[in-house]
């Protein structure tokens, strides 16, 4: 598909009127998040398969930060993305959690949760292993709570 019907899709009720799409309120909004995600190129009717990775990632997170959303669970947001694109991806992240909305990422790039989460929890098994606050976190405190108990005991000594 392209932009336009990846960013309304999410909610078409609210851009069709008898089973056609209201084109000009579809068009409006799909601007507004092209604009505010700074999606390239910037035409509605560009296919998402013609897109970077990056401006995919933008097409699908401008497409939720429209709905009435509580929370957002973002995995892998920066994958496969250039820096550029994942400073962009960052910010936009940050503007959601500025508005008091709840963000789970799930991500095997410490360093980048570290940067942008509140608080990190490490999952193992199907189980919460061990949350640490902002004020706990260190990349070597992470990866011993994420290995496996009897490794993890040597590196404790």
């Amino acid at each position: 598909m392209d932009i336009l019907h990846n960013i309304i899709v999410a909610n078409f009720n609210e851009f069709t009127l008898k089973g056609l799409i209201r084109t000009e309120k579809a068009k409006s909004l799909t601007k507004d998040v092209i604009y505010r995600m700074n999606i390239k190129p910037a035409a509605h009717n560009t296919l998402l398969r013609n897109l970077s990775g990056g401006n995919q990632q933008k097409t699908v997170i401008g497409k939720w930060i429209y709905q009435k959303c509580k929370l957002f669970i973002l995995h892998e947001p920066t994958r496969g993305i250039d820096i550029k694109t994942k400073v962009e991806v960052f910010n936009n992240i940050n503007n959601i959690s500025k508005k008091g909305l709840a963000i789970i990422i799930i991500s095997g790039e410490i360093k980048e949760l570290m940067g942008i989460c509140h608080k990190i929890g490490v999952i193992a098994d199907g189980r919460l292993i061990k949350e640490f606050d902002r004020n706990s976190f260190s990349e070597k405190n992470i990866l011993v709570s994420a290995l496996p108990r009897k490794v993890e005991d040597k590196y404790e000594s």
